[in-house]
């Protein structure tokens, strides 16, 4: 169930955020705000959309450093797109800079820093009318006005402190011209000073001075110095690698070099969290199959998976005994990272399946659901199907140019604890002739909470980025190895009478390699040259590297089309009417495609309606008729794909964007000829 209020603000915020929440929730209104709403082992990216989408008003803390963060932006972005109201809550007195002004330039701020009593008052009987509640009278503790008056007078200071200082410096140049003039003071103590100065400027040649972290995969979004500006310590939660990516500007020097670079920790700490994950297949015409793996660093103890269906004729429990036989289930056992274990195995009795399955046309199912019994949590479900026409099988549905740039890319060993990575070799140290992009690249070899900053050495000078803090998930096995019905299953289902130790040197040549997702990245990546870090340096040029991606693509083009492609006047010309029969909205493509298939309905509007809230989230979704494509189902469905790829490979990329954003039960299918 969704709270009333989201609070979406930037983590310098926290202590006044985290007042305003007290106050809020003292007077009867519910609020969620990161982190401490989002359960452990959770994924941030998928827990805040959906807090969002649950909440009934979301609350902005609104400030100049709360503008500068990606993840308010998104927040708001989220916020707008879910029609959802928000509130602006401004902490002190600031202008609305892009794209804030977009967001809020037409909504009243409740101005808290002119009068903090009136302002937190307003906003508990503003948000109390929202939400259908009657404020009597709000409750507000001294201590939070008074800690809250504190946090904006030292704000105002700050903001003054550069004037001060200006005005200081005006006065102190003045004192001393008027001695320089008057006779007063040292002539040659003065010009040494001076000179010093020079000496200092000149040595400068080259400058940091814009960074920003985020996650490797999705930096190249960011690849001109004009989007980026620089931001002060932020925390980020994020997949498998990230990066700092810092700009380097040339300051009038030619000979401008950054002579070295290295990310420093200061923090590293491995979680030791628990992702139990579950798949099924069928085997051998009526085998069901269920594989249960702990695809997180830390232990489950004792832990029980069960399996028991639903049907949609009714809400009533069937058990796994209502339509199967020679059932085995294991007990309980303890889960250490990356163990695998078969919770079930039954022979499918036909008969009885059709029973007490949900009848549609010649199609019969269940839903089944996979529980972890000792948290409660479903950890997976799917439908078990039968037809005439394939038989039983398992089928889960949907719900500027900067120049030059280099990437540094390093692992790093979680468990043993490094303090600083040095990145060496020539393209670790560059020569600067104008803006210079330097992207260093961490993929850790478990998850962990790091703290960490870039230091660069340019011309003699040492120069270094905000402290960052990250939060880094990293699965024990590699995506697409397990959870719907891909390799892993597969191999393990080839004997299903294979024992645990069988199982675990099997699911053993799955295990996730941070060296990777680089490796995936310098495939797709043909503008950049490349190095790795300690000192062992990739010598493929740009025009190596497009080679052998579009060599690469095209041998998985070749490998998934087994005729010739043809042109969509082809298409039509073979299958006149084709076009004709497309509804609006709905896409007119005619050639096969790779899909990523999110969500299934048989209401055309809902389908259309769920394609413009993708499209809001920067997916290039489609719609189509199921019906009316050779390898989806055969029945009328009018189905969405969150994109459309030639290769597997390029929509395996768009799946972990998806699953990023909260589409948790999206899957690569290719889509066969249009009939």
């Amino acid at each position: 169930m969704g709270k009333d209020v989201f609070i979406s603000y930037k983590s310098e915020e926290f202590d006044s955020a985290n007042m305003v929440r007290g106050v809020l929730e003292r007077n009867g209104i519910t609020c969620w705000m990161a982190p401490a709403d989002i359960p452990s082992g959770s994924n941030y990216a998928v827990e805040v959309p959906n807090a969002i989408r649950a909440a009934k008003v979301v609350v902005f803390i609104l400030s100049e450093q709360s503008q500068k963060s990606e993840w308010t932006q998104k927040e708001l972005d989220i916020a707008l797109n879910a029609k959802k109201p928000i509130m602006p809550f401004a902490l002190e007195e600031c202008d609305l800079i892009s794209p804030f002004d977009f967001y809020l330039g037409n909504v009243q701020r409740n101005d808290v820093f002119q009068d903090v009593s009136s302002g937190l008052e307003k906003l508990v009987r503003d948000i109390k009318a929202l939400t259908g509640s009657d404020a009597q009278s709000v409750d507000i503790p001294e201590d939070t006005l008074q800690a809250l008056r504190a946090g904006f007078t030292k704000q105002k200071t700050k903001k003054l402190l550069p004037l001060i200082i200006a005005c200081a410096a005006v006065v102190v140049a003045a004192i001393a011209a008027f001695m320089l003039f008057s006779g007063g003071g040292n002539n040659a103590s003065t010009s040494t000073t001076v000179s010093a100065s020079a000496t200092s400027a000149q040595r400068v040649a080259a400058e940091v001075y814009a960074s920003q972290i985020g996650s490797y995969m999705d930096a190249g979004t960011v690849n001109s110095y004009e989007n980026i500006s620089a931001s002060s310590s932020d925390t980020l939660k994020v997949n498998k690698a990230f990066s700092i990516l810092s700009f380097v500007r040339n300051q009038g020097d030619a000979a401008a070099q950054v002579e070295s670079v290295s990310m420093e920790i200061s923090s590293l700490e491995p979680i030791e969290d628990v992702i139990i994950q579950a798949d099924a297949t069928v085997a051998n015409g009526d085998m069901l199959l269920v594989y249960a793996v702990n695809n997180g660093w830390g232990t489950s103890k004792d832990t029980e998976i069960e399996v028991f269906a639903t049907s949609s004729n009714s809400a009533k429990r069937i058990e796994l005994s209502d339509f199967a036989t020679n059932v085995e289930l294991d007990e309980a056992r303890d889960f250490e990272p990356g163990d695998v274990a078969r919770p079930v195995k039954a022979i499918v009795d036909i008969d009885k399946f059709k029973a007490v399955a949900h009848q549609k046309k010649s199609e019969y199912d269940l839903d089944l659901h996979v529980v972890n019994k000792e948290t409660g949590d479903e950890i997976r479900s799917f439908s078990l199907q039968w037809n005439e026409r394939e038989g039983l099988h398992v089928f889960y549905g949907g719900v500027g140019d900067a120049g030059y740039s280099v990437t540094l890319f390093a692992v790093l060993d979680v468990d043993a604890n490094p303090t600083s990575i040095r990145f060496s070799g020539e393209q670790a140290n560059p020569r600067v002739e104008d803006t210079f992009r330097i992207e260093t690249v961490v993929a850790p070899t478990k998850s962990c909470n790091v703290v960490c900053k870039d230091v660069y050495s340019v011309n003699g000078e040492l120069q270094e980025t905000p402290e960052y803090s990250v939060m880094v998930t990293v699965p024990v096995f590699f995506d697409g190895a397990f959870g719907n019905q891909y390799n892993l299953t597969a191999d393990l289902a080839a004997d299903p009478d294979m024992g645990d130790l069988q199982m675990q040197r099997v699911a053993d040549k799955y295990r996730y390699d941070p060296q990777s997702i680089f490796d995936n990245r310098q495939n797709k990546d043909s503008g950049s040259s490349t190095a790795n870090a300690g000192g062992s340096t990739s010598t493929s040029t740009s025009a190596d590297t497009a080679a052998t991606a579009k060599a690469a693509s095209s041998e998985t083009k070749a490998a998934s089309t087994s005729e010739p492609k043809m042109s969509a006047e082809e298409y039509a010309e073979k299958y006149p009417g084709v076009k004709a029969s497309t509804p609006e909205g709905f896409s007119m493509r005619m050639e096969p495609f790779w899909g990523v298939w999110a969500t299934a309905s048989k209401d055309m509007d809902e389908a259309r309606s769920f394609v413009e809230s993708a499209r809001s989230e920067a997916f290039e979704a489609q719609a189509f008729i199921s019906s009316d494509w050779e390898n989806l189902n055969p029945e009328t469905w009018y189905v969405v794909s969150l994109g459309c790829s030639d290769t597997e490979e390029e929509a395996n990329a768009i799946l972990t964007r998806a699953r990023k954003w909260g589409y948790e039960d999206a899957y690569v299918k290719y889509s066969g000829k249009r009939l």
